[in-house]
């Protein structure tokens, strides 16, 4: 059993906790290949049409699923996430509970021993638009391959 670190915890709460984490260290990993590698000549990708827009989640998708998970961690409706509720959300993610410090450092910005909604999407928000973002690319990709039936882009 592998103890987990803060951000490991973090990507645990959102979407499917093993692929979230899997796929973070294989771009990691491809990042620092990309970078080793930026002194041999590559091939360079088709770029896509100038008129395409990257799509990023919008601010209600993330808060929408920020408050999901949070009423979900939440397990006595305080509208807070207590200290002792924090063990429990821990063991149910599979994370020794001896990470709830460093649990707590990471989302419990001002020390009170309680985690707000507040002081919980400034700690997951970049990463749920993050994963949001692929997911809706995947499905958009598919979408469109589904159109796309003489295979042109």
């Amino acid at each position: 059993f592998k103890q987990k670190t803060a951000y490991e915890i973090c990507a645990c709460l959102v979407g499917s906790e093993m692929c979230i984490r899997d796929r973070y260290q294989r771009r990691v990993r491809d990042l620092k290949k990309t970078k080793t590698n930026m002194s041999k000549p590559t091939t360079k990708a088709p770029s896509p049409p100038t008129d395409a827009a990257p799509y990023t989640a919008s601010a209600e998708e993330v808060e929408a699923e920020l408050k999901a998970y949070f009423e979900k961690a939440d397990k006595d409706k305080s509208g807070v996430i207590e200290r002792d509720e924090v063990p429990l959300l821990l063991e149910s993610l599979g994370v020794d509970r001896s990470k709830l410090t460093p649990f707590m450092e990471r989302f419990d910005k001002d020390g009170d021993g309680k985690i707000t909604f507040n002081e919980f999407k400034e700690a997951l928000a970049d990463r749920v638009t993050y994963l949001i973002t692929l997911k809706n690319e995947k499905k958009l990709r598919k979408a469109f391959e589904a159109f796309d039936v003489d295979n042109n882009g």
